[in-house]
């Protein structure tokens, strides 16, 4: 017998789940509404256009009935606002975007917003609409009134921004990460936040965005800032410029308005009695320092700089500038709205062809650097648009190979590669250097010109020229940087050598004003400034200024020495050599190192400033003082830091140096101890006897020098103070073994490098196998530290008693008996000792000395030399000066 089964009722079965989906929809609306409480009706409220100031469409009014509010975010910030968005009076606070990225009205009343977990400031009655943005600005007025959204709380780097619905629900928490003035800060996915230079306020984050938000922008019809170059006039051909044009129907008296770099100070300078008609332009040349009335007394930079031009009502146009190419300016087009980069300067004219942003510039996903041990190596690159490149240092063109994939290398090759991207100036170049196989033991430098062949004539010339465009790589095991620079010569007799040294700067105008790398491993990780060095001891041991520097920065935490690295330097992806990397002198070299603003930096180098206050207040006062009192090495030690200026001369002496006429810097902060710290630099030309190095600073220092270092050692505090000194370092920092042992430091770094390095520039590696080898004899023979101290004991003539109290192993030797020469070097024991090696110098060796061998000061921070200070040492002040038995 067959079982019936009764079938289902498929039509009841619908007709339960219809039922039973709109009672849990009744159910589910009835607990919404009494747990989240109704949105109650539609209110009005204020959305802020991009830029309202000066724009009385700015506001537009809004209605909406329901919250949703998981879709609203903090979707921009900018807590450095200095001239991109004014606020309804025309200041700059920071500001705050809103976003609801749903398709539903978002209901903002009673919203908090707050730099803290507990904030109290919250919306007025405001709806935002699907997709819409809302710009709040944050600057502590706690303004939340029909059009005006004003927060109670500013922003800083590294806060924290949060957004809470009415019932308290933390909806966003936002990190304001540091960055450059008027750059604003995404979230982004993969890196939760990151720093935009092209904000967006009213927009959508994007590149359509930015350009609605510059479309947005209303078209300027009175007096208007049209055109700026803010190359850096002191280091290019041309001069920076602010051009300025009349966009209205009637004529503008110019003086009725000014120029001001300074939010703080709109009336910084008054422009000149002109009267500019209708369409007129007209030009005024920046940083000239009020030498021309009519030029602008401020100057400019690129990195994110500001411009302000105001009347007696306030501010009445503003730029924002950032991000500028060398050459480029950035501006306004005549009948468009919106700011432009423009290619090339057009002073006096109506601009052309502009780009509304630079393209981002390429980069590596093979990462440049040192590749041993490969038979090829693949580079990828990445970019926005369509890549360009170069393999030969040459600059990319729209006509050069076009990138499609991966490159093989197989050599040694430095890559240049750029973005082109429609209706965007064309990006900066990426510079990729790749060493393969080079097997190199120390790090590696790549010093590449933005035109190759301006770097080839600079490097075969024998004289100074303009500074140059370019970029410089770093790679050491450890870490590594590529950074755009300015390449110029260092140094002045040394010009005269087939291989050159090279100062590097750090400039906005080629994208980065500074570099930030802990090169040294001391700490400091901010320079303006480098040099690579290859000085006139090139020839010889190579290494004789880095070993009596190391010796020093052992001895003293006073004295201010150059921190330096030994490189390989490749110039254009050619082999140059072995090259010390070092620090530059400069007033951001001491404020780094003392952890002071460079602002607070002052720096007295020779020739002495007369009118300076190291010269008024030392040099004049040692002038007038031959005898020193105990007075006045009191009022001394009020200006010197005789700790460090001890250590200098110990230093000087100890190491031989010959060459101190011009070799003299020193630094003070009003930040620090207010007192002139010494320098200790530029020791090519050491290694000559230590007797020789205690002359040196009487008869071959600067007159001015001389002049404090013989007052000084007339007074019997400062005679104790310095041998007390001495005495505390002499069997340890810079002893004779000590000084064997930098020396063995040193070649043992070098010799893997010196044969390829010695060949490249026509030396044998034996010459200097030998010159190391015989200065380490001098010193052992010599007893070079034994007899430095004694060569300070015959200048000074210090009182016979200080030899027992603080070098009692000399025994019995009194200063009176003089110095006794060495037993000759055994010539057995290898090569002779070289008269001019370690004795008295040369004449086809040096020359005059260099001022700026060594770190030097930068021409453009010191000054024009004075052709009234220095000349010939004087006959007639010599190295012996009797102390001053009336002060004992």
């Amino acid at each position: 017998m067959n079982e019936y089964k009764k079938q289902p009722n498929k039509r009841r079965l619908f007709l339960f789940l219809a039922v039973f989906l709109v009672s849990a929809g009744v159910i589910g609306s009835f607990l919404f509404r009494t747990i989240f409480g109704s949105a109650g009706s539609s209110g009005t409220g204020t959305i802020l256009s991009p830029d309202s100031f000066g724009n009385e469409s700015g506001i537009t009014f809004v209605s909406g009935d329901r919250l949703l509010y998981s879709s609203l975010h903090i979707s921009e910030v900018m807590h450095h606002n200095s001239a991109f968005l004014a606020d309804e009076d025309g200041s700059f606070p920071d500001w705050i975007e809103l976003e609801n990225t749903s398709s539903s009205d978002v209901h903002l009343s009673g919203c908090i917003l707050s730099d803290r977990r507990d904030g109290t400031w919250s919306f007025p009655d405001i709806t935002l609409k699907g997709g819409e943005y809302l710009v709040v600005f944050a600057d502590g007025q706690n303004i939340s009134v029909g059009d005006r959204l004003h927060t109670d709380f500013s922003i800083s780097d590294n806060e924290e921004l949060y957004l809470f619905s009415p019932y308290g629900d933390l909806l966003e928490d936002f990190s304001c990460i540091p960055c450059e003035n008027d750059c604003s800060i995404l979230p982004d996915p993969e890196k939760e936040f990151i720093v935009s230079s092209y904000p967006t306020p009213g927009y959508a984050n994007s590149t359509n965005g930015f350009l609605y938000y510059q479309m947005s922008l209303p078209v300027q019809t009175g007096l208007h800032i049209s055109e700026v170059k803010v190359d850096g006039s002191d280091y290019w051909e041309t001069n920076d410029f602010i051009e300025l044009t009349n966009s209205s129907s009637s004529p503008v008296d110019l003086s009725d308005y000014y120029l001001s770099d300074d939010p703080d100070n709109l009336h910084c300078w008054q422009l000149p009695s002109l009267t500019l008609e209708p369409g007129e332009i007209t030009c005024f040349l920046c940083g000239e320092d009020g030498a021309d009335p009519a030029s602008v007394p401020f100057s400019l930079g690129s990195d994110y700089e500001h411009l302000y031009l105001s009347d007696s009502n306030g501010l009445v146009d503003h730029l924002s500038i950032k991000g500028l190419l060398p050459g480029s300016t950035y501006g306004r087009t005549v009948d468009f709205p919106g700011m432009f980069y423009y290619s090339t300067a057009t002073p006096g004219f109506p601009n052309e062809n502009g780009y509304r942003r630079v393209s981002e510039a390429p980069a590596a996903l093979t990462p440049a650097g040192v590749y041993d041990d490969t038979d090829e190596l693949l580079v990828t690159l990445s970019a926005p648009g369509t890549i360009h490149y170069t393999l030969d240092c040459s600059e990319p063109t729209a006509e050069s190979p076009v990138y499609s994939g991966p490159i093989r290398l197989s050599s040694t090759t430095v890559l240049k590669a750029v973005s082109f991207e429609y209706g965007m100036m064309p990006s900066r170049t990426g510079v990729f250097s790749y060493f393969l196989n080079e097997n190199h033991t120390l790090p590696v430098l790549s010093l590449v010109g933005k035109d190759p062949d301006k770097l080839e004539s600079l490097r075969d010339d024998y004289k100074k020229k303009p500074e140059i465009e370019g970029s410089l790589s770093f790679f050491e095991p450890d870490g590594s940087f590529t950074i755009n620079c300015g390449i110029a010569l260092a140094g002045n007799t040394s010009l005269r050598l087939e291989y050159k040294s090279f100062k590097i700067h750090f400039r906005s105008c080629y994208g980065d004003k500074e570099l930030r790398y802990d090169l040294f491993g001391n700490g400091i990780n901010e320079f303006g400034s480098l040099t690579l060095r290859k000085g006139q001891d090139n020839h010889a041991l190579v290494f004789t200024n880095e070993m009596w520097e190391d010796l020093a920065r052992s001895m003293s935490d006073t004295l201010i020495v150059q921190g330096s690295k030994f490189c390989v330097l490749y110039l254009n992806g050619e082999y140059y050599g072995i090259v010390s990397l070092r620090e530059d002198f400069s007033r951001q070299f001491y404020a780094s190192r003392c952890n002071v603003p460079k602002s607070t930096v002052e720096r007295a180098n020779y020739p002495f400033d007369r009118a300076g206050d190291f010269y008024t207040e030392v040099v004049e006062y040692a002038k007038r003082h031959r005898s020193l009192d105990n007075e006045g090495y009191a009022y001394l030690c009020e200006k010197l830091d005789m700790d460090s200026f001890i250590d200098w001369i110990i230093m000087e002496g100890l190491c031989g140096n010959f060459d101190l006429c011009r070799n003299v810097t020193f630094f003070r902060s009003s930040e620090e101890d207010g007192k002139w710290h010494a320098a200790f630099f530029d020791l090519d030309m050491s290694f000559k006897t230590p007797f020789q190095g205690v002359l040196g600073m009487t008869t071959f220092l600067s007159e001015e020098t001389s002049f404090i270092v013989k007052s000084l050692v007339t007074n019997r505090q400062f005679l104790e103070r310095f041998f007390e000194r001495y005495a505390q370092v002499y069997d340890k920092e810079i002893s004779t073994n000590a000084i064997l042992s930098v020396m063995e430091h040193y070649k043992t770094l070098l010799t893997p490098e010196m044969k390829r390095d010695r060949a490249a520039w026509g030396f044998n590696l034996r010459d200097w196998e030998q010159k190391v080898s015989k200065e380490e004899k001098n010193i052992s023979y010599w007893d070079w530290s034994n007899r430095a101290v004694k060569a300070f004991f015959t200048y000074t003539y210090a009182p016979v008693e200080y030899v027992q109290e603080y070098f009692p192993a000399f025994g019995n030797w009194n200063p009176s008996a003089g110095i006794d020469s060495p037993e000759p070097v055994d010539p057995d024991a290898g090569d002779s000792t070289d008269p001019n090696e370690g004795g008295t110098p040369d004449p086809n060796e040096g020359g005059t000395p260099d001022p700026n061998e060594g770190g030097t000061p930068d021409p453009n921070e010191g000054g024009a030399p004075d052709p009234n200070e220095g000349g010939a040492p004087d006959p007639n002040e010599g190295a012996q000066i009797p102390t001053d038995t009336n002060d004992a």
